[in-house]
């Protein structure tokens, strides 16, 4: 077990380097990094961290598992994908969102989540939280992902948005931060949001390789105390 409460963890600080990946660059879990690197709470914990941004889960899942990034932060239906694939072996050791947040955003023309059949959605990239997140949600609506729309890999938010007002696509997960820039275009309206749908989903989250709580049992101690004091 971890015990957070261990007075060694921030007594003892030797320079341990790891390297952090995130994607997505805005939200709360973008807040909470922002200020734990303000307060330089990486360094009071004996940690030299340095963040790497990928525009996609399923791609830093990738980095992980070819052993690039130590931990990653955010996007947990995309690492733990690649848990299950058996692809790679790894941990959850914090869940920092635990609901939905998106807003699930569509042309004009579309007023009902069932006028969604037959349509073009957007994802990030095949296997990401975005593909994850839009797939359940579309079954949630009696909408078959894998017969009644076509999935289009169009990147990042800021990517979707451009594929959205200029009509390459009909629908696609937009996060909260983002909503006003899409729908000041005039091409689309708010289809649903995702926040009030009745359900608890590990939306974001710190993951780490299994090996890392055997062999840097101090480390992941201390990794935990730095969001608990962030937050």
């Amino acid at each position: 077990m971890l015990n957070l409460s261990d007075p060694n963890i921030r007594s003892y600080r030797p320079a341990q380097c790891h390297t952090l990946g995130y994607s997505g660059g805005t939200g709360l879990t973008t807040d909470l990094r922002r200020v734990i690197e303000k307060e330089r709470i990486w360094e009071r914990y004996g940690l030299s961290v340095k963040a790497i941004y990928f525009n996609s889960g399923s791609l830093m899942a990738q980095a992980m598992a070819g052993g690039s990034i130590t931990a990653a932060d955010s996007d947990l239906p995309a690492m733990l994908n690649l848990a299950v694939s058996g692809m790679s072996d790894m941990k959850t050791i914090a869940v920092t969102i635990n609901r939905l947040e998106h807003i699930f955003v569509s042309r004009k023309n579309i007023t009902k989540p069932e006028e969604l059949k037959g349509k073009r959605l957007a994802v990030s990239r095949l296997g990401s939280a975005s593909d994850f997140v839009t797939r359940m949600v579309l079954r949630t609506w009696k909408v078959d992902p894998e017969k009644e729309v076509t999935l289009l890999q169009a990147g990042n938010t800021p990517m979707r948005m451009t594929a959205l007002a200029a009509g390459h696509v009909d629908a696609a997960l937009i996060g909260p931060d983002n909503l006003h820039k899409v729908l000041a275009t005039g091409c689309c309206r708010v289809l649903a949001d995702l926040s009030e749908l009745p359900l608890d989903y590990a939306r974001f989250g710190v993951v780490i390789p299994t090996a890392m709580i055997k062999n840097q049992r101090e480390a992941v101690l201390r990794m935990l105390m730095r969001y608990v004091e962030g937050i």
